[in-house]
């Protein structure tokens, strides 16, 4: 891929909250029309019999590419058609490599749990031996792997999407392929990690603050941290935009004869 240059140490979290606000809010209510249309296509997916978790995993991420591809137009000042979010159906392979890579430690964790919860006395059918099974599922030998476990996948899941931070947008902009958007993102998050932390710190509270509002406040804060994943995605890859020289030039590079001996 060509133009794979990124910059180190360039993501600002407080300032890609705010530059993603800035451009998104001249269309706000569109993308917030797209959130609600993402989220109510993934839950009615995951209802699918059998397949429903997968299915909704392999949508879920081409719309977010989609709503990604939008808020690069928005944010180029293009006009903005709501059908563009699902022009990320057109990625939708490389997109859906991302979203299973992403769901690993996930996996990990669960198939942990369904093992440790096998290990459980099992229920008589009258439930004669429910007391039995509420002080195993409380007992220490259940209570520490369990939360182990859990605070190491939250870890590690946490690292993967750090690490996976820039792919879908560098899917979403550049077409890349699952090759280089994986080394790609891998790269410039690393070089860009701390600020990619705290923004996951900062979205992670608004999140929150979301989810207390009835539940309902997360389809109003959605857009914004899909608008500041762009902003710091367009921090790092600034390709395509001006590069301004802050030495100043030489005398020669004036054309002229003035400041050079005669």
């Amino acid at each position: 891929m060509e133009n794979t240059e990124f910059r180190k140490g360039a993501v600002d979290a407080s300032d890609c909250i705010s530059e993603g606000w800035n451009f998104l809010k001249q269309n706000y209510w569109l993308f917030f029309a797209m959130v609600v249309v993402e989220v109510a296509i993934v839950v009615a997916a995951s209802f699918i019999p059998y397949a429903g978790s997968f299915i909704s995993v392999i949508v879920g991420g081409a719309l977010i590419c989609g709503i990604y591809i939008a808020l690069l137009a928005q944010r180029r000042g293009d006009n903005v058609p709501f059908t563009l979010m699902f022009e990320g159906f057109s990625r939708i392979v490389p997109v859906t490599l991302v979203q299973l890579i992403s769901a690993i430690p996930g996996l990990i964790f669960g198939v942990a749990a369904v093992s440790l919860l096998a290990s459980l006395p099992k229920l008589a059918p009258d439930g004669s031996n429910i007391g039995e099974l509420q002080a195993a599922i409380f007992n220490r030998a259940f209570l520490v792997p369990f939360i182990s476990s859990y605070l190491v996948v939250f870890l590690v899941s946490m690292i993967f999407n750090i690490l996976l931070f820039f792919a879908i947008p560098l899917i979403a902009e550049r077409n890349a392929g699952i090759g280089d958007a994986l080394k790609l993102s891998f790269s410039a998050a690393l070089n860009n990690i701390g600020g990619l932390i705290l923004l996951f710190i900062l979205e992670g509270l608004l999140l929150i603050a979301g989810a207390l509002c009835c539940g309902v406040g997360i389809f109003f804060v959605l857009p914004v941290v899909y608008a500041a994943n762009i902003a710091a995605y367009k921090k790092v890859f600034p390709d395509g935009e001006p590069q301004f020289n802050r030495e100043p030039p030489r005398p020669e590079d004036y054309g002229g004869t003035y400041g050079t001996p005669q």
